[in-house]
Formats: structure tokens, sequence, C-alpha cells
């Protein structure tokens, strides 16, 4: 990833921007695990917890550097396999 300065743009390889969203994903995965949260997508009416505004942190960082991980809630992502 660099930054250019003359049209003050960011520039992300392809393949960087896969790996920062496998981290990205991995994170949320993890963040599940530890809190006791089904893997795969779930629905919780309950008011939102700090496992999911920490995996909803994650998921609009990645949105702010352009990278969509497919979901606006980490209770949308199947983390079964990441």
């Amino acid at each position: 990833m660099t930054y250019n300065a003359q049209n003050g743009k960011l520039q992300i390889d392809p393949i960087e921007a896969n790996g920062a969203a496998r981290y990205f994903l991995h994170a949320i995965k993890c963040i599940k695990l530890q809190a006791g949260l089904p893997l795969t997508p779930y629905k919780n009416n309950d008011k939102l917890s700090q496992p999911d505004i920490a995996m909803h942190d994650i998921l609009q960082g990645a949105a702010v550097i352009g990278i969509d991980l497919g979901a606006s809630s980490g209770r949308e992502i199947d983390s079964s396999n990441s």
C-alpha cells in the first residue's frame, strides 16, 4: 500500500488488499470465539454488545480503505472457514 502525495490517493495492491481482508476476517473470528458467539451468521435482537461494536469497527475500518467484507455487521459474517 502506498500513498501518493501528489494526487492525494492511497494505492492498494490487490494482493495486499486480499491479505488485509483475511486479517480483518480472522480478527472477527477471534472476537466471536472469545465472546462465545456462533461462527456462522446469526440473528440477535439484543442491543449491541462490546464484541458487536468491535466487529462493526473492524468492518468500518476496512470500508474506509476501500475493502468491502460483504457485511454491515459481524453477525452476518460466516467465520467458520476464516
